[in-house]
């Protein structure tokens, strides 16, 4: 998804200790991780709807005749 290179992450990695301070960068840390962890959530719960919208009879049914005009 993202393409970040080593030398990228260490030039972030330097500017937050710089920019947060070392005493706070735990603190920071722990909120990007669970802002990380609520996105990777959000995105599952996402996936399974649109899954179970894909699944449903209609769907297919309508794709099945796109398919067949098609032809």
């Amino acid at each position: 998804m993202f393409d970040f290179s080593l030398a990228e992450l260490m030039v972030v990695a330097v500017l937050a200790i710089v920019l947060i301070g070392p005493k706070d960068m735990p603190v920071a840390v722990r909120a990007v991780v669970r802002f990380m962890k609520s996105v990777r959530a959000m995105t599952t719960e996402m996936q399974k709807v649109v899954n179970s919208i894909a699944d449903d009879d209609d769907v297919k049914e309508i794709k099945a005749s796109l398919e067949e005009e098609k032809r």
